[in-house]
């Protein structure tokens, strides 16, 4: 018993030094990008996202904490900028063009996620997918497709139901109306794309 102790405090303390020395490289690949998309809790999703926002926009730390609780998509959502030329995009408009909050649920951190997800396939794509090494227009396909993407949208049904799941059992049943909405969305979106 004492062996499984010691070795789950070892994976227990490897783990986080993985992460921390992953989020530190610039040649980030597809086992990184599952790593934070589908081995992360939400909680640390979301602060490595906002320590990494602190670090690309050169801020005080807990800056990125503000422009979350604020929702200043004008800066975490530029075309251009730290955020979008860092390796890995991370940038969000949390929930495009539908409420990120409501008095039944607080969706920011799920959509911010399936941000990252999307919109990572489609970097993985044009870095990975040519023989070369890294190119310019590699035609989408290898990562940006249509299982990726609905992987990516189950990831987002997951985060928002373990939201819902932490509402007071009044709200639970709107939030979770909202959550079949926006994943019913998600779904038509991947499907066009």
């Amino acid at each position: 018993m004492r062996f499984l102790r010691k070795r789950n405090f070892g994976i227990t303390l490897l783990v986080p030094l993985s992460l921390l020395l992953s989020s530190c490289s610039e040649s980030e690949d597809l086992a990184t990008y599952n790593q934070k998309m589908v081995y992360t809790s939400m909680s640390n999703f979301k602060s490595q996202m906002l320590s990494k926002w602190d670090e690309l926009l050169q801020v005080a730390p807990g800056t990125g904490q503000v422009l979350w609780d604020l929702g200043i998509t004008s800066i975490i959502d530029q075309s251009s900028g730290p955020l979008k030329n860092y390796w890995f995009d991370v940038t969000t408009d949390f929930c495009s063009n539908s409420p990120d909050t409501g008095l039944s649920f607080d969706f920011k951190a799920p959509c911010a996620r399936h941000d990252f997800g999307w919109r990572n396939l489609q970097r993985l794509d044009r870095h990975w997918n040519c023989s070369n090494g890294p190119c310019i227009s590699a035609p989408l396909g290898l990562y940006w497709t249509l299982g990726n993407r609905l992987n990516g949208n189950n990831i987002f049904y997951s985060d928002m139901e373990e939201h819902c799941a932490s509402r007071a059992w009044t709200l639970r049943g709107y939030c979770r109306l909202t959550r079949d909405l926006y994943y019913t969305v998600v779904n038509i979106a991947a499907k066009v794309a």
